[in-house]
């Protein structure tokens, strides 16, 4: 059980507001508390907000009996309140009412490009449009509402375990000051799990970095919380392989170059298949995408050869996709070590190999004039 209230009294003078009231909520669970006016509907959400100290009675949560004297102690375990009459500050932004009190910053300044990004993106999330930029007294009721919904629902997780090696540390900054951050570098499976259980009870994001479906080792964390009971919801992202084609402006799969792309990695500590090996996966002379060999770049171009590619086939080391100190360096597979010598690049790179680089391609047939489609009949020259 996530929220017990037990016994709830509260009074004004004589007029009795609540009268040992009880609320059980379970995880999932949506309850709603009707009544008429006067009822005492607001009373009892103001006292497990922490706007109202009840005469007497007991609030647990997750089992752990509070003590709330203040809105930033329910806060801290994760309980917001979408006000009936709205608590925003008039004068103030849309993005400045929504993050207040956890504004991200530069320095001790507010970060405005960061705190509207994020409010963008909030408002995107839950589809409740709002122009981050507006003033809040010049907004229409309706929109009031949607701030007050926004400002409960921004900062939610109450545990973040995050791959330290990987993810860019400016995505901590979205986390609320009371969240738990673990970093997963450090840990093994085991450790992982032990803080995952807590899922039952908090919020928990795991974070990877691009999606999490390539090189994130999730299936053998699926499978633990699934004999756990623990449900999850994975959400997808977007592959560094991804990023870096957007980095490079170039097409993976031109036609008559290549329509297949191998996503790949050289065999170090970590053994790959033995069909999987890059000289045999480079004998089909196709795009290649080559993850977590920063280190092995010899060795790599002289597979890549042993394959069929030729050393002057065009490749390309991307440092970073999409962070802000990207980096694209274009060579071929024969200079793929001395270009990354050259640039100090020693790992958070991908390479890319093939003539997918190159210049020379055929032109497609979607947008050939001549070509039937479905949705349009082709032109006879």
């Amino acid at each position: 059980m996530i929220l017990e209230m037990k016994n709830i009294v509260k009074t004004y003078g004589n007029v009795v507001a609540n009268n040992k009231v009880n609320i059980n909520l379970n995880k999932g669970e949506i309850l709603a508390v009707v009544g008429e006016n006067g009822a005492g509907k607001s009373t009892i959400m103001k006292i497990l907000y922490g706007l109202e100290k009840p005469d007497s009675g007991e609030i647990f949560i997750n089992g752990k009996k509070m003590n709330f004297h203040n809105p930033s102690d329910s806060m801290a375990q994760g309980i917001g309140m979408v006000q009936q009459h709205f608590m925003l500050f008039e004068s103030m932004t849309v993005a400045e009412n929504i993050v207040y009190k956890n504004e991200m910053k530069k320095g001790v300044f507010f970060d405005y490009k960061k705190n509207i990004q994020m409010v963008e993106e909030l408002s995107k999330r839950y589809m409740l449009k709002v122009d981050p930029n507006a003033i809040v007294e010049e907004c229409p009721v309706g929109l009031q509402q949607r701030v007050e919904i926004l400002k409960t629902l921004y900062q939610n997780a109450d545990i973040i375990i995050y791959a330290g090696s990987l993810v860019n540390p400016e995505l901590l900054e979205y986390a609320k000051d009371s969240a738990e951050i673990y970093n997963s570098a450090k840990m093994n499976l085991d450790e992982v799990i032990d803080v995952m259980k807590q899922g039952d009870t908090k919020n928990i994001v795991r974070l990877h970095t691009g999606d999490p479906c390539v090189y994130g080792a999730i299936r053998e964390q699926m499978d633990r919380l699934d004999k756990l009971g623990i449900e999850y919801d994975v959400c997808p992202g977007v592959s560094s392989f991804c990023g870096a084609a957007a980095a490079l402006k170039a097409e993976y799969t031109l036609p008559d170059v290549s329509q297949t792309v191998i996503i790949t990695r050289m065999e170090g500590r970590t053994p790959v298949p033995p069909k999987e090996k890059i000289h045999l996966l480079a004998s089909h002379n196709a795009t290649m995408v080559i993850f977590l060999s920063t280190g092995l770049l010899k060795e790599l171009s002289a597979e890549l050869v042993k394959g069929g590619y030729s050393e002057n086939t065009p490749a390309a080391i991307v440092y970073k996709a999409t962070w802000k100190d990207e980096k694209v360096m274009r060579c071929t597979v024969g200079t793929l070590n001395e270009t990354a010598e050259k640039n100090g690049i020693k790992k958070t790179a991908l390479i890319t190999v093939g003539d997918f680089l190159g210049d020379d391609y055929s032109l497609s047939k979607l947008y050939d004039k001549t070509f039937t489609t479905e949705f349009r009949k082709g032109v006879t020259e």
